[in-house]
């Protein structure tokens, strides 16, 4: 994982990541994650996860419940590098009582909220100024960490839905949250590819009123909040402009007008991995 101690409280980390406290974004945590475990118990567990190709809603449950213990570990016992996780066997020393092995189906989505409850109540135990490593923007490394699963779990409670056929929405205030990570966290770290020239899109979350610049070139990307020139312009509530920049189908508002190379871009360049 590319990643590097980034712990900011500037211009980056205001706007609705400033507005909002550590409470909040484990409430929104914990409250994702019900929903994430309710859909993937709502059915078979070998459906196919249409955003995630190769996977099923069994690995798509392990992989979040991975996801949580990973996060877990980091926040309990800080390193100056980062814990190598590619099986569950490698978070062993950390949590045993979780990492003995995968459980059977039956037991799988139980297994999921228990890495839940863990990872939040890690979070809660610790000192408001404790300290790990981060990757993203963020006025404390507890803000980054809650924030950032909130996130993650958000994005793959869409996944378990739509495996189900389920429709899902967000609130427009936490969707403009996911949506701000996004472009002002996770798209600035990354190396621009398929463009030797500045390409820009104008994104209008038209519900909150936000709008960004994301101007990507040979010197990166660069996130503003603001208007300016650019090659295509998003428009749409947050929720639908979140999950397709996030390379999900798009939801009923969005607008997409101008250069479809400037999309390509996008895709061809923020492609956000774990491990």
């Amino acid at each position: 994982m590319n990643t590097q101690t980034l712990v900011a409280a500037d211009d980056a980390v205001r706007g609705h990541l400033g507005q909002l406290t550590l409470s909040d974004h484990l409430a929104r945590a914990a409250e994702e994650g019900r929903s994430f475990a309710t859909a993937a118990a709502a059915g078979p567990l070998d459906v196919p996860i249409d955003a995630c190709p190769g996977w099923t809603m069994r690995e798509l449950v392990q992989h979040v419940g991975l996801v949580h213990l990973w996060a877990a570990a980091n926040i309990a016992y800080p390193s100056d590098s980062w814990l190598s996780v590619n099986e569950m066997p490698d978070l062993a020393p950390y949590w045993p009582a979780h990492t003995a092995g995968w459980p059977e189906d039956r037991d799988l989505v139980a297994w999921y909220r228990s890495t839940l409850e863990l990872l939040i109540e890690v979070i809660e135990s610790m000192p408001e100024d404790h300290t790990c490593l981060t990757f993203l923007p963020a006025p404390s490394p507890l803000m980054m960490w809650a924030r950032r699963q909130a996130c993650e779990i958000a994005i793959h409670r869409h996944d378990a839905e739509a495996a189900r056929g389920l429709t899902t929405t967000f609130d427009p205030p936490f969707a403009a949250d996911v949506l701000d990570e996004l472009l002002r966290g996770f798209a600035p770290r990354m190396r621009v590819r398929g463009t030797n020239t500045d390409v820009a899109l104008q994104i209008v979350a038209e519900d909150v009123g936000d709008r960004y610049l994301v101007t990507m070139g040979p010197v990166g990307i660069r996130t503003e909040r603001a208007d300016g020139r650019h090659d295509l312009m998003m428009s749409g509530s947050a929720a639908d402009i979140a999950v397709f920049l996030w390379n999900r189908p798009a939801g009923p508002s969005l607008r997409i007008e101008g250069d479809d190379a400037a999309l390509a871009v996008w895709r061809e360049t923020c492609r956000i991995e774990w491990l």
